[in-house]
């Protein structure tokens, strides 16, 4: 794309013009689910946020057309991405399930590989997760909420909750055997 192409793309996507802003939403979309296919539940979020990050920095004319447009798009995509998934990691919940035990790690060596594998294994895991159900483990592990405080909180009766939480409980088994599968190369 040629900088006069860039900056006319740049100038219809700020006055709101659906070709232009398809296009960047098309780009931001193709880096999301190339580059990070575990957030695919997130991806209507995570493009929204880069849509506000590259509205904020083109209306401040920062964006000096070094690069592409297309470029520049997919670098804030990757950076908003990353950002994305360390706030997800520094959630209390997903750090204590992901932490190694240090009283393992200080154990037997095979212990301790076994250990690191099993967290690795559930961050595959947990990134493969749907929004619903990293909702649900958050309310019932961390905040300890039951059935009919979860429902109150969705709005939605304890025995909706119990059903999804049931779902969840049967997609995380079948990821776990899916994934323990692949790494002893064998399917259970």
């Amino acid at each position: 794309m040629s900088t006069d192409s860039s900056r006319a793309t740049v100038s219809a996507y700020l006055d709101g013009q659906q070709q232009a802003f398809k296009a960047v939403d098309q780009w931001i979309r193709t880096e999301l689910n190339i580059g990070f296919p575990g957030l695919s539940a997130d991806v209507d979020d995570l493009c929204q946020t880069v849509h506000g990050k590259l509205i904020a920095t083109l209306r401040q004319g920062t964006f000096r057309h070094e690069s592409s447009l297309k470029t520049f798009v997919a670098r804030v995509t990757r950076y908003s991405a990353v950002d994305h998934i360390r706030k997800t990691y520094r959630d209390p919940l997903w750090s204590s399930i992901l932490e190694p035990d240090v009283a393992v790690m200080e154990g037997n060596p095979y212990q301790s590989l076994a250990s690191l594998e099993r967290g690795q294994l559930l961050r595959q895991i947990l990134m493969l997760s749907s929004r619903e159900c990293k909702e649900l483990w958050h309310m019932a592990f961390v905040d300890q909420l039951g059935y009919v405080d979860i429902g109150r909180r969705l709005s939605i009766s304890p025995g909706t909750v119990k059903s999804r939480m049931s779902r969840c409980r049967q997609r995380l088994s079948t990821l776990l055997r899916r994934f323990s599968g692949r790494r002893t190369g064998t399917d259970h």
